[in-house]
Order: C-alpha cells, then structure tokens, then sequence
C-alpha cells in the first residue's frame, strides 16, 4: 500500500520537474542562493515575493486552475477546506495537487480498512479461542515424572513392588 502510495508521489515529482516553468525556476533560485550565498528555501521566498504580484501571482495562478477543475465538473470546495489541499497549491499547479492529495487520501482510507479488518480478525481469532471446550479438571495439577534417582530407598521398594505385582498379573502398570 505504502509502496503504491510512493511510486504515485515519485511520478507526480517526475512530471512536475519536466515542466519547463518548473526548470527555469530552478535555475533561478539556484542562481540567486548561489549569488546571495543564501540557501535555496530562502532564495525561493526571495524570488516570489520579488516577482511582480509574488504571492499574489500565484494565489492567482492556483484560482485559475481551481476554475478550469471547477468548469470540468470536480468539486473543489471540500479540498479547499482542507489545510493538507492548500499547502499542496502553494508547491504544485491543481491538477496536480489534486492528484497528489486523491492519492494520499485514498493511501490513508485504505490503510485504515486493513487496521479494521486486522482487529476484527483478532477479534473473530480470540471469540473462537473462547468457544473452545475447557479442561474438564482444570484445577487438578498435572503429574509430574516420577524422579527415581533421588528416591528414598522405602519409596523405591515400594514403586519395585507394584511393577512385580502389576508384572505378574499381566497389567501395564502405572508408575
């Protein structure tokens, strides 16, 4: 389950980093970190709030793609209540976010049947340990073997006895 759920994000990741869009900003905030001697995260934030209209453009950018979703018959209001959903938007045009949370949504509903069918298993497993019949003596001890090494001598006499009585009346003796 996990490992759909990862070989979903990696393709995401391989088709986002092949948009041309994607490549130039790249270049760009490398550039800049490299430049500034800054670090790319804050290079980043640099850029978009340096381009003309930054947060603004992209706020813009992902209400236009909520639009054509929207227009194509999805339903974006409850993704759009959901903080996960946002947080995707600011990393990836909709579509992709989109794909990208249907996917961990689904990867989390499923992992939470496979924990319900697991208790309910371990639940039918210890019912029918339940059911099973008890011991009829359970409060009986069972025997232990009988330790001839450190017998007294009487005790051995007595145990040689039974075996000779039980011998010569042609019984299987119990020791």
């Amino acid at each position: 389950m996990e490992q759909t759920q990862r070989e979903l994000v990696e393709m995401l990741v391989q088709l986002i980093e092949q948009e041309p869009a994607y490549v130039i900003g790249r270049q760009m905030i490398t550039k800049l970190a490299k430049e500034a001697g800054m670090g790319e995260g804050e290079a980043a934030e640099a850029l978009l709030y340096a381009a003309p209209g930054g947060v603004e453009a992209l706020c813009a950018c992902a209400a236009e793609g909520l639009l054509r979703l929207q227009a194509e018959g999805r339903d974006v209001e409850p993704y759009l209540a959901d903080a996960a959903f946002v947080d995707l938007l600011r990393d990836m045009p909709p579509a992709a976010a989109l794909r990208l949370y249907d996917a961990e949504k689904a990867a989390r509903e499923a992992a939470r049947r496979e924990r319900e069918i697991g208790a309910q298993d371990m639940l039918e497993k210890i019912m029918a340990r339940r059911s099973l019949p008890a011991p009829i003596r359970s409060s009986i001890p069972a025997q232990d073997r009988t330790d001839y090494a450190n017998m007294s001598s009487a005790a051995f006499a007595q145990v040689k006895k039974r075996l000779a009585q039980a011998a010569s009346q042609g019984l299987h003796p119990r020791l």
